[in-house]
């Protein structure tokens, strides 16, 4: 009976786990916006968004392999986990993009700042050690903010992705602040 207990609570958490990254997955961050928002609403706080995108991602599968662009991946997450608080949350939502929560971000420029941040500490990183040619990549990076840009969870991912996409249209290394005028004029394709 125990056994089986544990073994089901395993196989819980196990679904909200990124198997490549190890790090919660977008299962676990709704599950979890959906008791941090009311308790944010309530108390007044803002929480920022920064999402994360690697730049050309597809072109190091493409030129090197599979194994290297998880090593990228991989790095990216160690990196982000790093150089965040201990009371943010870092999510691999799927290929090659990821979302931070930021709890009680004062406001947009600080959110700002710390995507800066990130965005400059990851274009230092190398890889394929050893090798005669070293790989070095950019990430780009969206922010919004809730209550400020988005009202509810399904608001949050689609401005955090709107953000990163104009991030990633201006550019490598981009920050980009979510705006409401986005979402009308946002070009997809």
């Amino acid at each position: 009976m125990v056994y089986t207990i544990y073994l089901n609570d395993t196989i819980k958490k196990l679904k909200l786990i990124d198997y490549t990254t190890g790090l919660y997955n977008r299962k676990y961050l709704v599950q979890h916006l959906e008791k941090m928002l009311p308790l944010a609403h309530r108390e007044k706080h803002v929480i920022g968004f920064l999402s994360i995108g690697i730049d050309r991602f597809k072109a190091v599968i493409e030129e090197f392999s599979y194994d290297v662009g998880e090593d990228v991946l991989i790095k990216l997450a160690h990196m982000l986990v790093k150089e965040v608080r201990s009371s943010d949350i870092v999510i691999h939502l799927e290929a090659d993009e990821f979302l931070i929560v930021l709890p009680n971000v004062e406001n947009a420029n600080n959110a700002e700042f710390i995507a800066k941040k990130l965005v400059n500490k990851f274009s230092k990183l190398e890889f394929l050690p050893g090798q005669e040619a070293v790989l070095k990549k950019t990430i780009c990076a969206g922010v919004t903010l809730y209550p400020n840009d988005s009202a509810t969870i399904e608001d949050i991912l689609k401005n955090s992705n709107i953000s990163l996409l104009e991030a990633r249209n201006a550019g490598r290394s981009k920050v980009f602040k979510y705006s409401k005028d986005l979402s009308s004029s946002v070009e997809l394709f």
